[in-house]
């Protein structure tokens, strides 16, 4: 279970509901400062492995990938991927999303056999995490 407590917590001033706001009345700009600052700043107190950091990574990449930039929005989400693998393993239902994710915008890029190769990897967690729901474990 990822903890993301620290992220009301310590960073008062950048809330979802801010956050949203300023994403419907479309400054996606101002949004974006903010969730890379609240992103440095989590690196800065928590270090770059922690996994409030891949939730701001992720928060980033969204970010990135609604303002039409797929490829900064795949290494945010590639880096989230890593931290987030090293907490949860490999083989795990939010990996399985991310990599979808990833794929999605590799193939958004063009980049047809990396895209195959993440939506393959997504595919082979969740059927193993299926069978191991279907036989009790």
């Amino acid at each position: 279970v990822v903890d993301t407590t620290f992220q009301t917590a310590i960073v008062p001033g950048i809330t979802a509901k801010d956050d949203e706001a300023s994403h419907i009345t479309g400054n996606q700009d101002q949004t974006l400062a903010k969730q890379e600052w609240a992103l440095q700043f989590k690196r800065s107190r928590l270090g770059h492995d922690h996994p409030d950091v891949a939730t701001s990574l992720k928060d980033v990449g969204q970010l990135y990938d609604d303002m039409g930039r797929p490829a900064e929005a795949c290494r945010s989400f590639e880096e989230a991927l890593r931290i987030l693998e090293s907490h949860l393993g490999k083989e795990h239902q939010d990996i399985a999303v991310l990599l979808n994710r990833i794929g999605s915008l590799y193939e958004a890029m063009g980049k047809l056999p990396e895209a195959m190769a993440k939506h393959e990897d997504a595919l082979r967690i969740r059927v193993k995490l299926a069978a191991a729901k279907e036989n009790g474990g």
